[in-house]
């Protein structure tokens, strides 16, 4: 039977809370109810919105940094070649 107090225990739980742990960036990281939907940010990354569409998400995307990683895992995705 293991030993529930030897360090390499303690540090496993250590680092399983660090990961569900919730911290004040994460927060920020929210979706909110202004963000686009993820269709919305597919179309946007793929450039096909229209002007005023594109206008709107531009500027929202100047306040929201959720949505503007979003968009960047997009076109990271995009230009990653294919398998």
């Amino acid at each position: 039977m293991p030993d529930i107090n030897s360090p390499e225990v303690n540090g496993v739980e250590e680092h399983l809370g660090m990961l569900f742990e919730h911290k004040p960036d994460q927060a920020r990281l929210c979706r909110k109810w202004s963000c686009p939907g993820d269709h919305t940010i597919s179309v946007y990354a793929d450039g096909v919105l229209s002007k005023p569409r594109r206008a709107w998400i531009e500027f929202h995307l100047a306040r929201c940094q959720r949505c503007r990683l979003l968009v960047a895992d997009v076109i990271k995705a995009q230009r990653e070649p294919a398998l």
